[in-house]
């Protein structure tokens, strides 16, 4: 059986804890190791260097923000001469058996039609000995619905395969900019056996450092991992000293915190199925929540926007294209988003709409050739909803607003308002800004455009996203948003259309093209 070449790419930062024992669970069953640190402040970097290894390609890349990790993601993809790349994060260890799998499936299936292969997980809880049931994962690949990642990808089934969007929501797409979670299933195989993440355990022993992306201890009760099945490496005796022990079971408090908590976190999955059943399958990490949220949003908002809505309509930053029902009937949609996964997912959403075109667009610099192609559509109402905070250069994605647009056409915006609340949810979602009203409209004069109205939307959210973006310090909103919602918007609806609030969570703004 001929070998199929293996080229491991890892990024990390500040995952002293877990980094030994994540390489050296992988390195006899990968040809090359890519490894680039971008900033540890702990022990990885020197305990990397510790590995005498001619397959690890050590480099030290610092990362200013989250652009940074897909920029140094697709350099490691640009060094890598075909065969398959296995991505492997600094937390995540693989037993013997399932290593031994993946290197199988490479070596039997690589030169086939298979694209990539998809590795089960499991989430580790208070130790390494527990982990999260599956039925608790959400992602969704290829059919299927758990614990799981794309971990393998076949460099020589996907010439031009290259990276879009920003960490962690970053994908993986083909020389025809489609996302590959989107292509046939036939293509992707999963393994039976499981990788081991510790995401949800502490992965510095420096303390309180920067860490990527999910780094939030989990108190659950989870399940025993059976003994026969921990990675060997966690009991390697190769360990040098100054590697830490992971293999600490965990305390009598964790035990009785997760004896309550558990119970809840299991109502809570409950009610995040029930108000997400329609999410597309293909949505993995993110928009789970928020779709929950939009749903009761939109009709809010969309009942202030529609009386000022024009035919035909440019929607900036679309993302799934929940809005379009709110739209009038009888004209053309056009649905355009920066991101290539969700243009991705809307051409496969609307394909059988000949009155929607979906496209890629990123307003703060149209080509012209997609200018052209805008003004053809006749656009009279450009919509962006929860669009512009995202936007370092909002000024001149309004004036690219308004040159796309005729005389007597109309700018719909709905943004994020009072700065004073600027949280660490703004910070997680992307946000630069929350507007003040004097803000928004003096840049929507700017753009050139005459300014209708602005007004507050929302004012009971003030509250509900101080408390969870400056008191409680939450990266996301919780759960119970979606139903608090639903609960309590049809009240401040109501509310708000008898008088238009002096505050809220919220700005509107209707402009016009003279």
């Amino acid at each position: 059986m001929s070998k199929n070449k293996i080229t491991v790419h890892t990024i990390v930062k500040n995952d002293d804890r877990f980094i030994w024992y994540s390489l050296s669970s992988i390195l006899p069953y990968a040809d090359e190791v890519f490894v680039c640190d971008t900033g540890s402040t702990d022990q990885t970097y020197k305990i990397i260097k510790t590995f005498d290894n001619p397959k690890i390609i050590l480099e030290s890349k610092k990362s200013q923000n989250r652009e940074d990790i897909t920029r140094l993601r697709q350099e490691q993809l640009k060094n890598t001469q075909g065969g398959f790349i296995w991505l492997v994060d600094g937390d995540e260890i693989y037993p013997r058996t399932t290593a031994q799998e993946i290197r199988e499936l490479v070596d039997r299936q690589g030169r086939g039609q298979i694209e990539g292969i998809v590795v089960r997980r499991h989430d580790l809880l208070g130790d390494v000995f527990h982990y999260q049931d599956d039925s608790a994962g959400y992602y969704r690949l290829f059919g299927q619905k758990g614990h799981f990642a794309l971990r393998l990808i076949n460099l020589d089934q996907l010439p031009g395969l290259h990276l879009s969007g920003t960490y962690p929501l970053e994908g993986y797409y083909d020389r025809f900019n489609q996302e590959i979670i989107h292509h046939d299933p036939v293509k992707y195989v999963f393994t039976n056996g499981f990788l081991f993440h510790a995401s949800y355990l502490k992965r510095s022993s420096a303390g309180n450092c920067e860490i990527y992306n999910r780094h939030k201890y989990k108190v659950e009760k989870g399940l025993p991992v059976d003994s026969g099945k921990i990675p060997e490496v966690l009991n390697s005796g190769k360990r040098p000293d100054f590697v830490p022990l992971v293999t600490i079971k965990r305390n009598l408090m964790y035990e009785i915190e997760a004896m309550f908590l558990t119970p809840l976190k299991k109502i809570k999955r409950y009610f995040r199925e029930q108000l997400t059943k329609d999410v597309p399958g293909d949505i993995t990490i993110f928009g789970l929540n928020e779709l929950a949220i939009g749903k009761v949003y939109g009709r809010w908002i969309f009942s202030i926007l529609k009386p000022f809505i024009k035919l035909n309509v440019l929607e900036i930053g679309a993302g799934l294209g929940n809005y379009t029902g709110h739209y009038p009937d009888g004209g053309r949609i056009i649905l355009s988003d920066v991101d290539k996964r969700f243009v991705s997912l809307m051409k496969k959403k609307y394909a059988g709409r000949s009155d929607i075109k979906v496209m890629a667009l990123d307003i703060t610099k149209p080509d012209n050739g997609t200018e052209e192609a805008l003004k053809s559509e006749k656009i009279n109402t450009v919509i962006a909803v929860n669009v512009f905070e995202h936007i370092k250069d909002d000024l001149q994605a309004l004036k690219n607003c308004y040159r796309l647009l005729p005389p007597g056409s109309r700018l719909l915006i709905f943004v994020p308002a009072l700065p004073s609340i600027f949280g660490s949810i703004d910070e997680a979602f992307g946000h630069y800004r929350r507007y003040t009203k004097k803000e928004l409209t003096d840049k929507i004069r700017l753009s050139g455009f005459k300014v209708i109205s602005v007004r507050y939307f929302n004012i009971i959210g003030i509250i509900w996203w101080f408390v969870m973006g400056k008191v409680v310090k939450a990266k996301n909103l919780p759960l119970s948003t979606g139903l608090f919602l639903k609960i309590v918007v049809p009240v401040i609806e109501r509310m708000e259309k008898l008088a238009s609030p002096p505050v809220g969570q919220s700005l509107i703004a209707v402009a016009e093209k003279e």
